[in-house]
């Protein structure tokens, strides 16, 4: 593709492909198809969703869910929206993921799906135990004083009443969803928070660019 990828951000360098590509396919798991121009839709009503919920451009996002078409379409939500990006380990142990969560500055985790048979969701509970006695989704955690919200992607009744539902989410954002493009955003800006394994000691951070995850997939 001619791109000057340089110049890009992860929004308006997918944005290019869904002007030229709409109906081709973006990302397929087994049976499951998204055709470029839906994953850019979804992407911006997700976006929309957390916007509404109180997310900011610049603040941080975190993912515990095994890779799955959700999450990158989560991926590029952020994107949208202009947040960093915090893939969690899905084998991190509730030690090691409540020390995440606050380390990070998550102002809002996404959380489904399972490792090894068990809910990532009660994972998460077992990291934050004072999430059970919580009856309402704006959330005030001493230890925890960025985390606003936690989503619940899994369908179904949520396994604590602290959580959103993924559909309350994107019906918050269904309607005047946000532009693809947030134009506030820069190549330089920071796009993600990764962590190491934390195989010796507590996982550590580091950040990337917009431009150096577009240079990468460029490239």
């Amino acid at each position: 593709m001619d791109m000057d990828w340089y110049n890009e951000t992860i929004g308006s360098a997918l944005d290019k492909v869904v002007r030229r590509n709409p109906n081709a396919e973006a990302l397929v798991q087994r049976d499951r198809r998204v055709k470029y121009l839906e994953l850019a839709y979804r992407a911006r009503k997700i976006a929309t969703g957390m916007s509404r919920m109180g997310i900011t451009r610049g603040e941080h996002i975190g993912v515990v869910h095994p890779n799955d078409v959700i999450v990158q379409i989560l991926h590029f939500s952020s994107a949208c929206l202009g947040t960093v990006y915090v893939p969690v380990n899905i084998m991190f142990n509730p030690r090691d993921l409540r020390y995440i969560l606050g380390h990070a500055d998550i102002s809002m985790l996404f959380v489904g799906g399972k490792y090894r048979e068990s809910p990532l969701a009660e994972i998460l509970l077992e990291a934050l135990p004072e999430l059970r006695q919580i009856n309402g989704t704006q959330l005030v955690l001493p230890d925890h004083p960025k985390l606003k919200r936690i989503v619940q992607i899994d369908h179904g009744i949520p396994l604590s009443a602290a959580f959103v539902t993924m559909d309350e989410l994107e019906k918050a954002g269904a309607e005047n969803p946000l532009p693809f493009v947030n134009r506030e955003v820069k190549p330089e800006d920071i796009s993600h928070l990764v962590y190491t394994s934390g195989s010796t000691a507590f996982p550590k951070g580091a950040l990337l660019t917009q431009r150096g995850m577009v240079g990468g997939a460029f490239w």
